[in-house]
């Protein structure tokens, strides 16, 4: 679809950091939607896990509308990162 102005979108998520028992670790649950003007809508659930500020590892699911108003799209996204 056609990319929709800056101002005709919406985004937001929510989230809460939890520390882990070892407290070197940062659990962060969340949920985010995105909107546009064509009623379009995304939605995202997942966590992102920090260890000692040198790693993150983050998991994602998505949902979004598909080609057709029929279809439904569901994705999975799994990223880390390491800071040496």
């Amino acid at each position: 679809g056609a990319v929709a102005e800056p101002a005709q979108r919406l985004r937001a998520e929510v989230g809460y950091g939890f520390r882990s028992n070892s407290r070197d670790g940062l659990w962060e649950p969340f949920v985010a939607v995105e909107s546009a003007n064509q009623g379009e809508q995304v939605y995202r659930s997942g966590f992102r896990f920090t260890a000692k500020e040198r790693s993150t590892l983050r998991l994602e699911i998505q949902r979004r509308p598909g080609f057709d108003a029929t279809q439904t799209e569901l994705g999975l996204l799994l990223s880390g990162q390491l800071r040496l």
